[in-house]
């Protein structure tokens, strides 16, 4: 009887610990994981080409505005040239006036 009651707890042991473990993944189970991990390549992916594209819409329109700021700086320094050469002309201008002036004095 001792056997037997031994026996019976052992197998309710074995049987508990049997219920208890964790099972082994199923095929489904193993093709689900890597088909998630495949996702989340493809989506790094994804961010990557979106990224390039926004980088090279930024490059397209950094040129423009660089392009547009050369006209810019070429337009001032013309204007600055004729600017300089207006008061040059002016100061001449006032330099005959004063010796007009004092010729008539």
């Amino acid at each position: 009887m001792k056997n037997f009651k031994f026996a019976m707890l052992a197998m309710v042991c074995v049987l508990m610990t049997a219920c208890t473990s964790t099972p082994e993944p199923t095929k489904g189970d193993i093709i689900k994981a890597q088909g998630a991990a495949f996702t989340k390549i493809g989506e790094q992916w994804n961010k990557g080409d979106a990224m390039i594209a926004e980088g090279n819409d930024l490059i397209k329109v950094g040129k423009k505005e660089i392009t547009k700021g050369e006209d810019l700086v070429d337009s001032g320094e013309s204007k600055v040239e004729k600017g300089q050469k207006m008061i040059k002309k002016g100061n001449n201008m006032k330099a005959e006036a004063d010796k007009a002036l004092a010729a008539k004095n």
